[in-house]
């Protein structure tokens, strides 16, 4: 994962995302983020008052390492923090 003072590579400079914005990121549909999300297939969304937004340096990262299902994910992150 990435120094958290690297700067951002990614999405307009943006640090959260919609789920249309995470679909653009993806090349994926709007529908299909949802989906994603719902059957564990994506990394959570962090909530901000009723919105849900995915943060985007962490869809970089989760498509760097293969894009795994969210359990194997959060183990990654977890094995990272710890290192």
């Amino acid at each position: 994962m990435r120094e958290p003072k690297e700067p951002l590579t990614g999405f307009g400079g943006r640090l959260a995302v919609g789920a249309l914005g995470a679909a653009e990121l993806l090349s994926v549909s709007e529908r299909l983020v949802w989906k994603m999300h719902a059957t564990g297939q994506m990394p959570a969304p962090v909530r901000l008052g009723r919105r849900q937004l995915w943060l985007v340096r962490e869809l970089e990262d989760w498509l760097l390492e293969g894009a795994p299902r969210l359990e194997e994910w959060e183990r990654l992150k977890a094995e990272r923090k710890c290192s």
